[in-house]
């Protein structure tokens, strides 16, 4: 199952995500939406979002492998993944369109499965930063 990427208020991705930052950077803000089933190996994040709201910054249409640096940061409760010495791990893809959101249950145990209340109950902030 594929990742949503929302806006960091967790509407559609939108320009108040964006944030124009120092020089020749552009950093937005996003936030991550777990649904469905974790893939082995990780589910697939898609920046364009399908072409609808897309979280890639119109300056940068021309970049086609994503963002240079995302920063993941996972904000839950006690019961959450990070809690209980998890994590989110994103790798970078080839395209926009085909990044990877990998989770760990446990230090080195990755998630298996349908996604369960540790981690449909995090707050799962990107923090993205793009070339002008």
């Amino acid at each position: 199952m594929s990742v949503k990427v929302n806006g960091f208020d967790n509407n559609p991705f939108d320009q108040r995500s964006v944030i124009a930052g120092f020089s020749r950077v552009i950093i937005t803000l996003c936030r991550l939406v777990l649904a469905g089933a974790y893939v082995a190996g990780g589910d697939t994040i898609d920046w364009t979002n399908g072409g609808v709201n897309s979280a890639v910054p119109s300056a940068q249409s021309f970049q086609t492998n994503g963002p240079v640096v995302a920063t993941v940061a996972d904000n839950g409760p006690a019961a959450g993944i990070l809690a209980n010495g998890g994590n989110y791990v994103l790798t970078p893809g080839t395209l926009l369109t085909n990044w990877l959101l990998r989770v760990y249950k446990t230090a080195g145990t990755e998630y298996s499965g349908t996604y369960l209340a540790d981690a449909l109950t995090d707050t799962i902030f990107v923090t993205a930063y793009w070339f002008r």
